[in-house]
């Protein structure tokens, strides 16, 4: 049939056939496959989003206790080292030191300072002083010092981070009032 034809109309009929193939190929095969992988990036999605809810929660129940806690007790030194210990815990630092509280009193409030000694790497550290700030509501902080060292027997450099961690109550003549 197609050896009277022309190369003109031969290939004219070649073209015809492939478009004709192309649109049953994509309706067959290519779409079912565009359609289940925009599927599979939805659900992958959505699964990263779900594992991400139970660490939310876990930080929401986390802010709540300390809430809580803030409103049932004072400013106590032992209540702020459970803090940082959970703190640390979850943020991979280490307490080098948590010195007792300077208190000074002026006019009618108190002031009270702690000076806190971490060691981790400098991402987590800030992590922990905006839970401390903001979450915990410990205080403020008022100064903070990066040193890194060398540590001599590891060999390996270390970031000591050093802040100053400042709560103002009023003085207990005022509560009663």
């Amino acid at each position: 049939m197609l050896e009277t034809y022309s190369y003109s109309t031969k290939l004219k009929w070649l073209l015809g056939g492939s478009i004709i193939f192309t649109f049953a190929a994509y309706q067959l095969a290519f779409a079912k496959t565009i359609h289940l992988y925009s599927k599979q990036q939805e659900l992958t999605q959505q699964l990263a989003q779900s594992q991400t809810v139970e660490q939310d929660i876990a930080n929401l129940q986390r802010t709540f206790q300390a809430q809580q806690s803030a409103q049932q007790k004072d400013f106590d030194e032992e209540w702020i080292f459970e803090v940082f210990t959970m703190l640390c815990r979850d943020n991979d630092m280490v307490i080098m030191g948590l010195e007792r509280a300077e208190r000074y009193l002026h006019e009618q409030h108190e002031v009270i300072t702690n000076k806190v000694v971490l060691e981790g790497n400098f991402a987590n550290a800030l992590r922990v002083m905006d839970a401390v700030e903001h979450e915990f509501r410990l205080g403020m902080v008022v100064a903070a010092q990066f040193d890194k060292r060398r540590n001599r027997e590891t060999k390996q450099n270390e970031l000591v981070t050093i802040f100053y961690l400042r709560n103002i109550q009023p003085l207990d003549n005022e509560k009663s009032n």
